[in-house]
């Protein structure tokens, strides 16, 4: 379908339509008039009208337990005289439109979205997703980075029932979010409510879905809700409608597959996951056998998981017939550049004999990778365990180093990053760092036989440093000896309030100088493969009087008034850029000068799309393209392999070597996310595998909830290097779970 050729009228009311049904029975032919009375399209197309026929639809009765629960959204007021929680059910929720047009000014984009909700739990209050703090925030699935909206709607939650609401989009630009850009939008998560007193229409605090014991609203881990919501931004000026591909394996209980698109104005073409597909499997015997199919959008990635695709898929029944012959209709709600709201239809009719099968895993381009083996045929795999010092006392005995290293082969991991410098102390000694032992040594170096023990059993060992954060100055904490700002005030970062924090300034050349000179001999003296740098950033914004010099002499500006808020100017979002990367860069340096070849890494990233409201300087996908590590790891610690690809891919566009962003998996479930439908994915945990206590809240996850997420990672990104935080969140049993089920295969580091 075409921009000026479109399927349904705009002019005014249609008139009556006069049906005429024919029947034939032995020759003599009866008729049969019939005058109905069709809606004009501003009435059948209204979101009202939409919603109606939707409800028609839905089941909630036959919802599974954890269906229900993710639809449930937890009230949580943090102001006000409330007693107890209010409780409302998102029945629907859906895109008034699968294809807008996009615009420059956020005054006149045409979208929203449109919920039906049920009160479960009344409060004397309204909901408002406004204020500048309430948000919508959509993935740009084409070109990855996320996408803020406001709105200024009213959710009334005053009485049990069920409502309807409409939620306009009013703007898209904010500080956590990039402009809106053309491309395919995937509801990624839902800010907080503003709570608002329905008489005076005034501000009375925020309403946190999620507080407490409860956990946040599901809305993109829940497949209903995420299909109804995608849509399209492109020009719409001039453009085409197109059933793209159709793709079959011609089996009982096989699939169905399309590619529906949409070229624009620019030429570009775009694929249209909000649109509403069906097609009609039928027989060639006679069209008494045949079946409909409602077609899903499923993300398909192309380019080592780079480039992300939305196709069309349904399984086939398992019917008693051969079906030979695939009919495809389709129908996409365009809200064009005239601002018009109408609905296009395309269809496509197919034999067997016009289509070849096609596997669905070719389809969907997930067939099973190649790995990555050495010559011997052994597989080549990076499986990078961190553990923590604080949890994990391996540094107090011999044996808690035993047991760490035990643990880590149990679970099939082949490098340790084990914390050796924390808190501005070195839990391996030195002369040029404080240490947990004070001015008198261990009586066993236990960082030296953790690296023996880790050797003999085929680990790499590249120690974990936190680089700033820790580094406390005011209180020793029981330590046996003074902690670096104890003893080197002036390389603490004084805050914009004018206090010294428990942080390193990372604008000190000397701070920076001098945890260099103990990083190179920290590599001179042991047989370390390498080091990972953590809490590489600023953390905290530093205003002292020599970071107030520095920057007016680097930059010319003036540094309390460029720090004050976001967006940031450049030149000091450049300023830290730069302390941070000169630290990186230097113990690149030390280290190649000490034992070149030896690995350093380090973990995190901002998102791209929040560089101008970011103090932290951390640029790891610079630092990679410079050479200067070589790879970094990002947190994607949920268990939604689709959101957390999603959040890869917006890290992975920006580096020349994507196969160096590994994914870190999380070994834990917070209590606030473990509710009745998901407790079996965890354990219970009092204590670590080497018996040190762990703080409570915490639950061991079971690493069979991750193996999707692992497959996901290595067949789709081709990756071969995993992360897993934290060794202090494992028990006996989810160790050798984690070897047998998500590790099951041998793995040398690659």
């Amino acid at each position: 379908m075409s921009g000026n050729k479109t399927s349904t009228s705009t002019g005014a009311a249609l008139p009556a339509l006069v049906v005429s049904l024919l029947g034939l029975c032995w020759g003599v032919q009866a008729q049969e008039s019939v005058a109905r009375k069709v809606e004009p399209w501003w009435l059948n197309g209204a979101p009202e009208a939409r919603a109606a026929r939707r409800l028609q639809s839905l089941h909630p009765e036959q919802w599974s337990p954890q269906e229900a629960e993710r639809r449930v959204l937890h009230l949580a007021p943090t102001m006000g005289e409330f007693q107890g929680y209010g409780k409302l059910r998102l029945l629907d929720l859906f895109a008034t439109a699968a294809l807008v047009h996009l615009v420059d000014d956020p005054a006149r984009f045409r979208q929203s979205l449109y919920a039906t909700y049920e009160v479960l739990e009344p409060l004397n209050l309204l909901l408002r997703s406004s204020s500048g703090s309430g948000f919508w925030s959509f993935d740009n699935v084409t070109a990855a980075c996320p996408t803020v909206f406001y709105s200024g709607e009213a959710w009334d939650v005053r009485e049990r029932g069920v409502f309807q609401v409409n939620v306009p989009f009013t703007t898209w630009q904010s500080y956590t979010g990039a402009p809106l850009t053309p491309g395919v939008h995937r509801l990624a998560d839902h800010g907080l409510f503003q709570m608002y007193d329905p008489q005076a229409n005034k501000w009375v605090g925020a309403c946190n879905a999620g507080q407490g014991k409860y956990p946040p609203l599901g809305l993109a881990t829940t497949p209903a809700l995420v299909r109804s919501t995608l849509f399209t931004v492109a020009d719409l000026t001039d453009y085409r409608l197109e059933i793209k591909r159709v793709a079959t394996d011609w089996a009982r209980g096989g699939y169905v597959g399309v590619e529906l698109t949409l070229t624009d104005g620019q030429g570009q073409v775009l694929d249209l996951p909000g649109g509403e597909v069906e097609a009609t499997v039928s027989s060639k015997t006679g069209s008494h056998e045949a079946s409909r199919l409602s077609l899903d959008p499923v993300v398909v990635y192309e380019r080592q998981g780079l480039d992300a695709r939305y196709k069309f898929v349904a399984r086939a029944p398992q019917e008693f017939f051969d079906f030979d012959r695939l009919e495809i209709n389709a129908s996409v709600w365009v809200r064009a550049a005239e601002g018009l709201l109408r609905e296009e239809h395309l269809s496509k009719t197919l034999n067997r004999s016009d289509l070849a099968p096609t596997t669905l895993a070719a389809f969907e381009n997930r067939e099973r990778r190649k790995d990555a083996r050495d010559e011997a045929g052994k597989l080549r795999e990076s499986r990078a365990l961190t553990v923590h010092e604080n949890f994990v006392k391996w540094w107090e005995t011999p044996e808690k180093a035993r047991q760490t290293v035990a643990a880590a082969q149990q679970m099939g991991m082949n490098i340790l990053h084990v914390y050796v410098y924390q808190h501005g102390l070195s839990y391996a000694p030195s002369k040029l760092r404080g240490t947990v032992w004070g001015d008198a040594p261990p009586p066993v170096d236990t960082f030296a036989l953790l690296i023996d023990e880790a050797r003999a059993a085929g680990i790499s060992v590249q120690p974990m440093v936190c680089t700033a954060s820790g580094a406390m100055g005011d209180d020793e904490k029981g330590w046996a000896a003074p902690q670096m700002l104890k003893l080197h005030p002036d390389w603490a970062l004084v805050n914009p309030q004018g206090k010294h924090r428990n942080i390193a300034d990372m604008h000190s050349a000397e701070f920076r100088a001098a945890f260099i000179a103990y990083l190179a001999d920290l590599a001179r003296r042991y047989e370390i493969d390498g080091v990972s740098l953590d809490f590489i950033r600023c953390i905290e914004q530093c205003v002292c009087k020599r970071c107030q010099r520095e920057y007016r002499a680097k930059t010319g500006g003036d540094l309390v008034k460029d720090a004050a808020k976001p967006p940031f100017p450049v030149r000091y979002v450049e300023w830290q850029e730069g302390a941070v990367a000169e630290m990186v860069k230097g113990v690149r340096e030390a280290l190649n000068g000490v034992r070149p070849g030896l690995k350093l890494s380090t973990w995190g990233h901002d998102p791209p799309a929040d560089r101008l409201s970011s103090i932290q300087g951390r640029r790891p996908d610079v630092w990679l393209n410079n050479g200067w590590i070589d790879w970094f790891a990002i947190g994607t610690y949920g268990d939604d392999p689709q959101q957390a690809l999603a959040y890869w891919r917006e890290i992975a566009r920006t580096v020349n070597h994507p196969e160096c962003v590994w994914p870190l998996f999380a070994t834990y479930l917070g209590a606030q996310y473990r509710t009745e439908a998901n407790a079996n994915e965890s354990v219970p945990i009092t204590l670590t595998v080497t018996g040190d206590k762990i703080h409570g809240g915490v639950f061991a996850r079971r690493p069979q909830v991750l193996v999707p997420m692992y497959k996901a990672f290595r067949d789709i990104c081709k990756s071969n290097g995993f992360g897993l935080f934290d060794l202090c969140y494992v028990t006996q049993e989810t160790a050798r779970d984690t070897g047998e089920v998500l590790f099951p295969e041998a793995a040398g580091p690659w």
